[in-house]
């Protein structure tokens, strides 16, 4: 996530909502899936047990998000799981899940 600055937030004034920056944290966020995507579809070929694979993902974020309130795990993890998240619900949406009858093609010939 390099890269992304906004006056407002270098200056210590907490987060930053402006529009600018969330656009920022969007690209790089989405860029960082990508590369996720492409380190996972390499490592897991095919689409056996997909949406198992992204609720072990989901669970691993809440536990991420949950761990960083309650035990000060860093920031950095809840976006990496988030990261993960997001790559395999793409996964399954683009690829399916072949024990389920689910046919992402169906959706992309409408």
């Amino acid at each position: 996530m390099s890269g992304v600055t906004c006056p407002k937030h270098q200056t210590g004034n907490g987060p930053c909502y402006c529009q600018q920056f969330i656009e920022q944290r969007t690209e790089s966020m989405i860029s960082d899936i990508r590369s996720e995507l492409l380190r996972a579809r390499s490592k897991f070929v095919g689409n056996n047990h997909q949406l198992t694979a992204f609720n072990e993902e989901a669970g691993e974020l809440n536990k991420a998000m949950l761990e960083n309130h309650y035990a000060g795990v860093p920031c950095r993890d809840v976006y990496m799981e988030a990261v993960q998240a997001a790559a395999m619900a793409i996964r399954v949406a683009t690829e399916g899940d072949s024990t389920f009858t689910y046919n992402p093609l169906e959706v992309f010939q409408e």
